[in-house]
């Protein structure tokens, strides 16, 4: 697993036990593992959730290129801190020297798949109490960098600021990576599905990182727990996959839903150098055809959609199915009674023309591989 000191400050050995069917958090110095716990009730299992989140992922893409631009893994974030036209002391100013950030940056979505708009728009509605409390967490000394003076007399107007410039900074940076991203993290939904309808959503859960682990009741998150906060009973926890983030984040706020976002599988296909093949050579090579229903697989989709989306008959998209999954380029999952089928590693491979990334720098876990 990479080094998560870019991403968190580890500051002492605190555990922090975070309950929902209490209402205070216990916090005790005893030198023992770092710990987040949150406890579910039976109804919380049922309703927790895996979402995507574009926000989440435009604020995590921060810590690299502002914290840690050179180490290997985030090679690709040293050419963004020199783009002319970035609010880089806005963006920079996120992140505290403690390594933290205020959580009104990263509100929790408001349903599965979010437009960044409409998160945006979240930021953009939150108001001036919020912004100043979470500023004053993340800086505890009041030492406020320059692009933030402004914060005690002005808290909507730095607000906005901080939206303009996270606008900005997705147009430039994420958007145009963001299909590829996007793709991962949906494969990743996918195979968290299955998992869940396959071994139950506690079983699955403990699968997600070696960081994360499910007690039969709760769900253990062994990260560095400064911040403590009694979660209300009932509230539903989300759980966002990561292409950037090298492990487990969890972002506890007693008045919003409980976030953990995790290492999607495969997440260093997003970020490697890649030179993308023509799309005549892949005609060439597959058929215009059977090239045709590869690339609409970009995101999971069933032999109906597929066939909808190309303008053939599901018999002929079975045939293509058929021949791509022997030669490995696809992979299938049920869910329910609808088998979904998505690009394999080796079509990404074939797609991008992009070198392996090996397992360790992935940070993959072998059991979930497969």
């Amino acid at each position: 697993m990479p080094n998560l000191d870019c991403f968190v400050t580890r500051r002492g050995r605190e555990r922090a036990t975070i309950t929902m069917d209490q209402q205070t958090a216990v916090a005790a110095d005893d030198g023992s593992e770092l710990l987040i716990n949150l406890k579910f009730a039976a109804d919380d299992v049922a309703a927790t959730r895996f979402t995507i989140s574009p926000l989440h992922e435009t604020i995590a893409s921060l810590f690299p290129v502002y914290m840690c631009p050179d180490s290997p893994p985030t090679a690709w974030a040293r050419p963004v801190r020199r783009l002319p036209d970035l609010d880089h002391a806005v963006l920079r100013g996120l992140i505290s020297p403690i390594s933290w950030i205020p959580d009104f940056v990263t509100p929790a979505p408001m349903r599965a798949r979010p437009a960044i708009d409409e998160q945006l728009a979240q930021v953009r509605a939150t108001p001036a109490e919020t912004v100043l409390d979470d500023f004053h967490v993340v800086y505890p000394d009041g030492r406020l960098p320059a692009a933030l003076v402004g914060l005690e007399r002005d808290p909507i107007g730095v607000r906005d600021r901080i939206a303009d410039a996270l606008t900005h900074y997705w147009e430039v940076v994420i958007a145009p990576r963001w299909p590829r991203m996007r793709a991962i993290l949906e494969a990743d939904l996918l195979y968290r599905g299955v998992q869940c309808a396959e071994i139950g959503p506690g079983a699955a859960f403990d699968r997600i990182d070696p960081q994360i682990h499910w007690t039969g009741s709760s769900l253990n998150v062994n990260i560095a727990a400064d911040l403590h906060r009694a979660i209300a009973p009932g509230t539903v926890v989300q759980l966002i996959p990561s292409v950037i983030m090298p492990g487990p984040v969890a972002q506890i706020d007693i008045e919003a839903a409980p976030v953990v976002q995790y290492r999607a599988r495969r997440a260093g296909f997003a970020w490697r150098d890649a030179t993308p093949v023509s799309s005549a050579a892949i005609c060439n090579l597959l058929g215009r055809r059977r090239a045709g229903v590869l690339a609409a697989l970009d995101q999971p989709r069933s032999t109906s959609e597929i066939a909808r989306l190309l303008d053939v008959t599901p018999s002929a998209v079975s045939q293509h199915l058929a021949v791509l999954s022997v030669a490995r380029l696809v992979e299938r999952a049920r869910v329910g009674r609808v088998v979904l089928y998505s690009q394999s590693p080796l079509a990404q491979e074939l797609l991008t023309g992009s070198a392996w990334v090996d397992d360790e720098y992935d940070g993959e876990r072998s059991d979930l591989t497969a």
